[in-house]
């Protein structure tokens, strides 16, 4: 049996920020705490969905995300998202110069960085030399780090809140899913056919849970 070297917590409060913990699987110990404001819990779904991307996986619900999250009925936005990534992530779209996570030093992440409560410190996502979604300090120091076969658990952790409407925010899955320029990236990115995600949480990560 492989034991994993980190697990990963999403606790839930009633403030409905964003918490990431990350603990070493033998300790028990801390190895990596984030935790944002609420009104960035959209931006992380769109880390998520640009993480299976960039790594050649299908975004869970790529096709069916009407019917899974609203049963089939959401009326799509007239008005541009109020997500100012996603918006963002549309003009540079239709630009023909996709915005993606940074995988070098010299590419910029200040679309989208955050500020980490717990330090004060902006942080980013990055894509490192092994294909791991890192967040990480403007020095870069790696303070989260999720391998490709894990993309499916941060994608549940975020989500998991918005599907409940923790904070109003159910709405904004359907406002990503149907502004998100799939077929561009996917144009990109996915040359070959994509390996399904997984259905479920592999069992060494947790799903959300409440305090």
């Amino acid at each position: 049996m492989i034991i994993p070297k980190r697990t990963t917590e999403f606790p839930m409060h009633d403030d409905g920020d964003v918490r990431i913990f990350q603990k070493d699987a033998r300790t028990g110990k801390f190895t990596g705490r984030v935790m944002a404001n609420y009104g960035y819990r959209p931006d992380f779904l769109i880390h998520a969905i640009l993480f299976h991307i960039q790594s050649g996986q299908k975004v869970p619900h790529r096709d069916d995300w009407k019917q899974y999250f609203f049963r089939g009925v959401f009326s799509e936005p007239t008005d541009p998202p109020q997500d100012p990534l996603l918006r963002m992530i549309m003009i540079r779209s239709k630009e023909g110069a996709l915005l993606t996570l940074a995988k070098t030093s010299k590419e910029s992440s200040r679309h989208f960085e955050f500020r980490d409560s717990i330090s004060g410190e902006q942080i980013a996502p990055r894509i490192n030399a092994r294909g791991d979604l890192v967040y990480t300090t403007e020095e870069g120091k790696t303070i989260l780090k999720f391998p490709p076969e894990k993309a499916i658990a941060l994608y549940h952790g975020i989500i998991t809140p918005m599907t409940q409407d923790i904070r109003g925010q159910r709405r904004q899955i359907g406002e990503i899913y149907s502004c998100f320029p799939f077929e561009a990236y996917e144009l990109q990115f996915q040359r070959k056919t994509p390996k399904p995600s997984p259905p479920t949480l592999p069992p060494d990560e947790k799903r959300t849970t409440f305090d």
